[in-house]
């Protein structure tokens, strides 16, 4: 990582607007330094950064190894240069310990890569189904007290015990789900722009973390989340959890999302030569036995297209 990148992570790490991405590019680069802390001491020179950044951190740390451990990696930082790995150091422990806004170091974090589906049990005996290319997060030693599951990326489906005195919360970019005990889908890709909010027993409430607005949601109806306001709610077409059968339906699809689908399935690039491919809509079911090729010609004919292959990224024309 070079230094203009490091300051830029920085700066957006103590303004708490890191990505899902940016963070973990943060986590590994820390994760790199491993857990030796018998690391050569500062160069007399460099004593006094090291110092200023020792005051800082044990004010805050409480002596404890893990604080430890880091001023030493700060140390070591500085001696090849990268002095600012210890404002980095020394702005997560005062954020840890001074702010409200989560720290994707103090979670629980879990990631699916391509064609991968996992299912989670959390500590309350809720339990959390994992679609590919997604991320979620959670403290597993407060969570029987402060139920709450951040869905940085992806789509997952969740199934909550029932606790009137805890409700569980599925909080994403964009808005943030509330219930006491009940099952329901949540799609909030990137890529596609919008949230998606699908319950399958039970009632929920949902609120847009922009605008604020807020309506509830009763077994089999839907909403979504797009350009900051929420849709009305809908009766549900289908079942939007087929996905953890290996089962993918979409229904007057975009672009956008069939190649969402099939990279998230088959580890694949899709894209349009066509301009008019951004009108695209498709109606089709993804099963968890078709074929690569199966799938693409269902696709090319719906719109009468033809599509060619090099490697891992496939063009429609």
């Amino acid at each position: 990582m070079d230094k203009a990148s490091f300051r830029e992570l920085l700066a957006k790490y103590r303004d708490h607007t890191l990505t899902a991405e940016e963070a973990r590019l943060l986590d590994d680069w820390y994760d790199s330094f491993g857990g030796d802390e018998n690391i050569t001491p500062l160069r007399e020179r460099e004593a006094g950064i090291a110092q200023a950044i020792r005051t800082a951190l044990m004010a805050h740390a409480g002596g404890r190894r893990r604080k430890t451990a880091w001023l030493r990696i700060a140390a070591a930082a500085c001696m090849t240069g990268l002095l600012a790995a210890g404002a980095l150091f020394l702005l997560r422990d005062n954020m840890n310990m001074t702010s409200k806004a989560p720290v994707l170091a103090q979670y629980d974090t879990v990631r699916t890569g391509t064609g991968e589906i996992k299912k989670i049990r959390l500590p309350d005996s809720s339990a959390i189904w994992l679609n590919a290319g997604s991320m979620v997060r959670f403290r597993t030693g407060h969570f029987t007290d402060q139920r709450v599951v951040f869905l940085d990326e992806g789509e997952a489906f969740f199934e909550v015990a029932h606790a009137p005195a805890h409700p569980f919360e599925v909080r994403t970019p964009a808005l943030v789900t509330q219930v006491l005990g009940t099952s329901f889908n949540i799609r909030s890709y990137r890529q596609l722009g919008y949230t998606a909010v699908q319950v399958k027993t039970g009632k929920v409430k949902v609120r847009g973390v922009a605008a604020g607005d807020s309506l509830f949601l009763k077994a089999r109806e839907s909403t979504i989340l797009e350009n900051g306001r929420l849709r009305s709610n809908t009766a549900a077409r289908f079942d939007a959890s087929l996905w953890r059968k290996g089962i993918i339906r979409l229904q007057e699809a975009s672009f956008a999302e069939v190649a969402l689908v099939l990279q998230h399935r088959y580890g694949i690039t899709l894209r349009a030569e066509v301009p008019e491919a951004a009108e695209y809509r498709y109606t089709v079911s993804v099963y968890e036995n078709s074929s690569l090729e199966d799938i693409l010609a269902l696709i090319c004919a719906v719109h009468n297209n033809q599509f060619r292959r090099y490697k891992n990224e496939v063009t429609i024309y």
